[in-house]
């Protein structure tokens, strides 16, 4: 039986995920972010976003405040009802991003924080067949991930890292990138008071070429491509790839 490419989503997205990523996921970087989305995209007030995959709803709930009307999507129970909490004034729906069946009804989408190429390649591509039909025409989608020319640039070096954050927590990663099948993968070791837990990533990165072919295919065309979110030019040493693209 072919092992199911989201298997290490179950841990990565566990117990430790809020833990690592609330203390440096601050108010402050959470608001230059949606800034920053305001900035690119350009929404008029009362814009409908899709927010997909939402999390625990940190942008969702800051573009609600500037006037979006929002949807969030994940498949993660727990961040769902984080969201609901957090965000009276958004819909938050508990779905996975493949089963998604909008037709029309969004100015924009929002994918970051490195949260596409999860599946295999069919099911990449029918994701963005999804986030095509759920779009109206002129609308757009704003994708971030990590950038494949980086990655693997940067594992072909030293794949490895580690990171003490602000709870105290250790954290330690062994980065691989197979050139063959294009996945970036990161063992990872995270260690709480004493305690070593193990979790993993497995995503599939795509080239601006892969992501120009794909949107094509669906009435997708990128309209602008950065590196940072401080608008710097995209190159084969930005760390991020940022792509917008419009329904056409």
């Amino acid at each position: 039986m072919q092992k199911d490419l989201t298997d290490w989503t179950k841990t990565f997205f566990g117990d430790n995920y809020l833990k690592l990523h609330l203390p440096i996921l601050s108010d402050e970087l959470n608001k230059e972010e949606v800034d920053f989305i305001i900035n690119i995209l350009k929404p008029q007030k009362g814009s409908k976003f899709l927010d997909i995959p939402c999390g625990y709803g940190r942008h969702s709930k800051l573009l609600v405040e500037k006037g979006m009307q929002v949807t969030g999507i994940d498949n993660n129970s727990t961040f769902i009802e984080i969201a609901k909490e957090n965000c009276k004034d958004a819909k938050f729906i508990l779905e996975d991003m493949r089963k998604i069946n909008f037709y029309n009804d969004f100015d924009f989408i929002i994918n970051l924080f490195t949260s596409f190429g999860y599946f295999s390649d069919e099911e990449n591509f029918d994701v963005i067949k999804r986030f095509a039909k759920a779009l109206k025409k002129g609308g757009k989608l704003l994708i971030e991930t990590i950038n494949r020319e980086w990655a693997l640039k940067q594992t072909s070096t030293n794949g490895l890292t580690w990171l003490l954050y602000p709870s105290g927590m250790v954290f330690l990663a062994n980065n691989k990138y197979d050139i063959i099948t294009g996945r970036w993968t990161s063992e990872q070791y995270v260690v709480d008071n004493n305690k070593i837990s193990e979790q993993e990533q497995n995503v599939r990165l795509y080239t601006y070429t892969e992501y120009k072919m794909m949107f094509s295919q669906v009435g997708l065309k990128i309209i602008e491509v950065y590196g940072e979110k401080d608008l710097s030019p995209y190159t084969c040493n930005s760390n991020k790839i940022i792509l917008v693209a419009e329904k056409i």
